[in-house]
């Protein structure tokens, strides 16, 4: 879990002395930055390296068995891969990427559920997006506050008569970027 450090509230004709310089500009703008000594702001990106099949009329829960990077543990390749957990509470940029095979659907819908538990009914449906049937890409964008622990997941539903295959890999395909914009 990240430490947010506390930046500078100055009240007028305050002097900044040299440890509120320190602790509450410096260390919060280098935090920010992502390169001083209070780690990296959290953020993970995540992707899957397989291919994976999305069943005719069926939601498939997407897993990602892959890191770019994470630093806040928003994401493990073995426990729940299903997930992206939000360590630290604050608003985040979530942005996703999925890419099937070229078909033309009648049903194409992706959802991203807030903790679901891997079951597309389960928790709350915090975004859920038709797309063009001859579409084979679809992206999603939130941006909203999450709390410490709560964790996200995807599904893609389709129906166009037969299985549909994904198109995965550490250049494109099924991805997932999420990254911490402020504490509320």
């Amino acid at each position: 879990m990240a430490t947010v450090p506390t930046p500078f509230d100055a009240t007028a004709a305050q002097k900044l002395t040299a440890s509120q310089w320190d602790a509450q500009v410096r260390d919060v703008l280098l935090w920010l930055m992502g390169n001083g000594t209070n780690g990296v702001f959290p953020r993970c990106h995540v992707y899957d390296n397989t291919t994976f099949v999305v069943p005719h009329n069926s939601a498939t829960l997407i897993t990602f068995a892959a890191e770019i990077f994470d630093t806040d543990t928003m994401h493990s390749t073995s426990t729940n891969p299903s997930r992206i957990t939000f360590t630290t509470a604050g608003v985040y940029d979530v942005e996703a990427w999925f890419t099937i095979g070229q078909f033309t659907y009648s049903v194409l819908t992706l959802e991203c559920r807030l903790n679901a538990g891997g079951v597309v009914g389960g928790g709350s449906s915090i975004r859920s997006q038709p797309y063009d049937p001859n579409q084979t890409n679809m992206v999603s964008h939130i941006q909203r506050f999450f709390n410490a622990g709560d964790y996200i997941e995807y599904f893609i539903t389709q129906n166009h008569g037969g299985a549909t295959a994904s198109l995965s890999s550490a250049s494109f395909g099924t991805r997932v970027f999420a990254r911490w914009l402020a504490v509320s």
